[in-house]
């Protein structure tokens, strides 16, 4: 074996071995040679890089790497599982086929994908450094968390099965290191009353005590459940097992097979893609016509069945003559409700008798009729 690396570091330009295993010794690869290993390398010595090391198989690494001005490529078409330790790399081509990572790995200068899948294992996170380049092609991804340092950062992320890249601009004045992962599944089963459906997938954010929220965008695929793009929202929690809130969105464009959704100051740092309620989804209003204020437990405020599931109404309270005597947004039956005092014309108990009521969202009536005051 030293003779064979003897051979390799003085060739000009190529060398080509099956497996290689350093032990005890050193090798250098210098600037200007190609080292291609069809199988496999086991470093347990020194290898010292300034060409390019192109690994066909798998790379074990418990020795040391130095790559100042050197490229490693994994570029073989089947499997490839990669330890590599602790010691980050300079410049790294991820090409053909799926690789898996064994643990922490780290790139300071330059990662390049290139129609492959990276599998990162739970627990760990593929680092790229600050500064450092990362290019790939529209369904290269990283499977696992991917972390990366800025202020205006694409996360190529996703499952086995979806490409789900992540968008995040941050504030001008900040820049963080953020991970985030995509994962199969729905996030919870407990809804907002706004949000009517969620993705079969999710995203994490991994981040510093100091983040305050992003402008987020999230691409998806296979997203059908959405019926059309215009619904589309991003859904928020604060764990896995919490209620899924409404973040909003600010702009959507694609279709629920290829899109994507934007919205600015999410936090998470549990994110879905969830779709808003449409016209005839959401149970109707009804409105009990009785109200007696007495505090005996009984119908002592005017109460509106289902009016949760449209927070962005309006309550208004007419008497006979069509003056408006009370109203109201976001009535929810609990901190917000009629309880027989006026806010408007009259601002005291409103009297015994006939009031005419109405339900609205924006500019659609969603009820109207009259209820009883009885004193």
């Amino acid at each position: 074996m030293r003779y064979l690396i003897y051979i390799l570091t003085l060739l000009p330009l190529h060398g080509f071995t099956q497996d290689l295993y350093v032990k005890n010794t050193s090798l250098n690869i210098t600037n200007g040679v190609t080292m291609n290993v069809q199988k496999s390398i086991i470093n347990k010595g020194q290898i010292s890089n300034d060409g390019l090391l192109a690994i066909q198989g798998n790379w074990v690494n418990t020795g040391t790497y130095n790559d100042q001005t050197g490229q490693i490529h994994f570029n073989g078409k089947d499997l490839q599982y990669i330890n590599h330790g602790s010691l980050p790399l300079g410049t790294v081509f991820f090409q053909n086929g799926r690789k898996h990572i064994s643990e922490n790995f780290h790139v300071e200068g330059k990662m390049i994908l290139d129609q492959t899948k990276v599998f990162v294992p739970a627990g760990s996170g593929l680092y790229v450094g600050e500064g450092a380049k990362l290019e790939y092609q529209p369904d290269d991804r990283i499977i696992g968390a991917l972390y990366m340092t800025g202020n205006d950062i694409t996360f190529p992320i996703g499952t086995p099965e979806k490409n789900l890249p992540v968008r995040l601009v941050l504030p001008e004045d900040q820049v963080m290191q953020i991970g985030v992962v995509a994962k199969p599944g729905p996030l919870s089963a407990s809804k907002e009353n706004t949000i009517s459906s969620v993705a079969e997938f999710y995203w994490e954010l991994m981040t510093p005590e100091n983040y305050q929220g992003a402008e987020v965008t999230l691409n998806f695929q296979d997203a059908r459940f959405l019926q059309s793009i215009e619904y589309a929202r991003i859904g928020e929690a604060e764990s896995f097992n919490s209620v899924i809130k409404d973040a909003g969105c600010i702009m959507f464009s694609g279709s629920p097979d290829f899109g994507m959704v934007t919205s600015e100051r999410v936090r998470g740092p549990y994110l879905t893609v969830a779709r808003k309620y449409i016209k005839g989804e959401k149970a109707p209003i009804n409105v009990l016509n009785l109200i007696s204020p007495n505090n005996d437990g009984y119908n002592d405020f005017l109460l509106i069945e289902n009016i949760e599931a449209y927070p962005d109404n309006t309550v208004s309270i007419f008497d006979r003559w069509g003056v408006k005597l009370y109203e109201v947004n976001a009535y929810d039956n609990d901190q917000v409700k009629f309880e027989g005092v006026g806010n408007e014309k009259l601002r005291s108990n409103l009297a015994q008798g006939s009031y005419y009521y109405m339900v609205s969202v924006g500019k659609e009536t969603l009820a109207s009729g009259f209820f009883e005051l009885v004193r």
